[in-house]
Parts: C-alpha cells; structure tokens; sequence
C-alpha cells in the first residue's frame, strides 16, 4: 500500500493541510516568492525508491519558491524518483526574457568613457582636504585630538568614505573617528575630528583616504588623502 502507484492522487486535499502552504496564504513566511502548483506526490522520506518510510507523517519536505524583477515563467515544476537520496527531489524549469547586449558597441561606449574620464573627468578637483599632512609630538598614554576639513568644491552633492588608519587583524587601532561617512552639499565645508590615543612610543606614520561614494561602484576612483605622522615619547620633552 506504500508504493506511489497505489496512492490516490488527492494533492489538493493533502495542500489544504499543508503548513508552508498555508504560512504563505497567511503572509508569515516567503513574502513576495511564488510557487508553482504541485501536480506530483508527497516529497518526503522513503525507504526505498517509490516506498514511503511509514514512520514519517506524509509532507511535501522540498520545495522550490522563486521571485524576480524580471520577465520570468515557470514552465515545469515537478518530483523526479531517484536512487541515491531519502527524499523525493523536486526541480522546475523557467523561460526568462533578458535585454541583450551588443558587446562590440558595449566596448566601443566603454572606450569612450574611458578616454573621457582620463581626458576630463580625472582632471578635475572635487574635493580638498586641508591639512594634507599632521605633524604631531605626542606623549604615550594620552589622547589627542586632531581635526581636518573637507570641502566640495564642485556643484553638485557628495558622499564621501573615510578609511584608512593603523588598525588590522587582532590589532586595536589608536585613532578613532567621529563620523566615518557623510554627505557635501555643493561647496560645503566640514570638519572630520578624530582621537588619537598613542600605544607605542616612536615615529608612526598613518594614512586616511577620503573616498568619494558614487565613483567607488566604477572601476574608476577619486579620491584624496590625508598623512598624520606622530612621535610618541614616554614623557613630553623627554627621549
């Protein structure tokens, strides 16, 4: 009586009690995902291929759910038997409408940008930062406080990255920043404060990148840097 040839085919009765079923008429789980309608059997345990193990209580244990923003139809959703596994393997096929691309224009749009890039875009100042370079004698346990200013010197809206410093794997940085990220209206000025909270004594030489946001999605960058150099000593005036 457990083999698939002498179990009714009343899916739709079984479904009725199914619980992700019902979870997802409910709304509570895999909003915004559809699944296909489920013309095949129970998908879970089997002691042998086509033999339900009856220990388990009958349920439909693998599933396929999709969701895109693109043109897509499900065309097959369907159970395959098979040796090999414990469950009922289940698989789907789907159509999908995609724009195509012409590469050779795609390259040639490409090399035009890039010759525009190097030839206008590269050249020009969008920020500036002010100091480019800190020079800073500081004393081993006690904490400065450094400030710079960022300006846009464009028209138009930036956002902007800091990063940078001495921090590392397992390593503790000694410089922290007020705010690590915000946004230049067209010829703004602001002040970027960070503590610094010398751990060794001698000369340390930190590098920050002010990094501006929308050009850090393209393979191209404009960015400005900023040193910060300290000499620590264990006493101030004191080698």
């Amino acid at each position: 009586m457990n083999s698939l040839a002498c179990i009714s085919l009343k899916y739709a009765e079984l479904l009725a009690f199914e619980q992700l079923t019902n979870s997802k008429l409910l709304q509570t789980v895999f909003c915004g995902f559809t699944e296909g309608k489920i013309n095949f059997g129970p998908t879970y345990k089997m002691r042998a291929v086509g033999v339900y193990d009856e220990k388990r209580l009958p349920a439909y244990t693998d599933r396929i759910l999709f969701a895109s923003q693109m043109d897509l139809k499900q065309n097959l959703y369907n159970c395959h038997l098979m040796e090999g596994s414990d469950h009922v393997p289940v698989y789907s096929e789907f159509t999908v409408t995609v724009d195509q691309v012409d590469q050779p224009i795609l390259a040639q749009l490409k090399y035009k940008f890039d010759q525009y890039y190097k030839n206008v875009i590269e050249k020009m100042e969008l920020i500036e930062i002010e100091p480019k370079v800190i020079n800073l004698k500081t004393c081993l346990g006690m904490e400065e406080t450094v400030t710079f200013k960022i300006h846009n010197v464009c028209e138009e809206e930036l956002v902007y990255h800091i990063t940078g410093g001495d921090s590392g794997l397992f390593k503790r940085t000694d410089t922290v920043l007020a705010m690590q990220m915000g946004v230049l209206a067209p010829k703004e000025s602001k002040t970027v404060t960070m503590q610094l909270d010398p751990r060794k004594i001698g000369d340390i030489h930190r590098c920050f990148t002010v990094n501006l946001k929308d050009f850090e999605k393209l393979e191209y960058n404009k960015s400005k840097s900023i040193d910060i150099n300290t000499t620590t000593k264990t006493i101030i005036g004191v080698d």
